[in-house]
């Protein structure tokens, strides 16, 4: 339910390009809108083939690292990620990439299942969707602007995700 309602509040509409994070299977396919454009991006080939969608209007696997993500900046209209900062070597270089590849006021939705040091993004995220940031994850959309290597305005939409 958490990944339906994170993945609607990111890519809100139909016809956007998406970038799923750790798509592994692409499992999340039939959770976008139709005309979803989608770049599923993961660290290792899936064991079994990617799962196709009748609401897609593409699909491309892309072999990579999330830290170093291999697209131009301003690629994408929002990028998604369930379940998958846990298994990310830099949890911070992922999210810098991240805000690079969105375009102008793109959104970040995620869902994540670890816990988060105090003090940490991962943390205020948690605890802003209802979390503890100690017990489990959270999850939520950001709607980031990011050029030039630094994210420059970063703002939390609480409300598109009750995890």
């Amino acid at each position: 339910m958490a990944k339906r309602r994170t993945i609607f509040s990111a890519v809100a509409k139909e016809g956007l390009k998406v970038l799923e994070l750790g798509v592994g299977e692409n499992k999340n396919a039939d959770l976008y809108p139709k005309r979803t454009s989608l770049v599923g991006l993961d660290a290792r080939t899936p064991a079994r083939p990617a799962r196709q969608s009748s609401q897609l209007e593409s699909y491309e696997f892309v072999l990579g690292a999330a830290e170093k993500l291999p697209f131009d900046d301003a690629s994408f209209d929002a990028v998604v990620s369930t379940l998958c900062l846990c298994s990310v070597d830099d949890v911070e270089a992922t999210i810098l990439e991240v805000a690079r590849v969105l375009k102008k006021n793109g959104r970040y939705g995620f869902v994540e299942h670890v816990a988060a040091e105090d003090g940490t993004l991962r943390c205020f995220d948690a605890r802003s969707a209802g979390g503890s940031g100690k017990k489990g994850g959270g999850g939520g959309v950001w709607s980031v602007q990011a050029h030039e290597g630094a994210v420059s305005g970063l703002d939390f939409c609480p409300s598109a995700s009750d995890v």
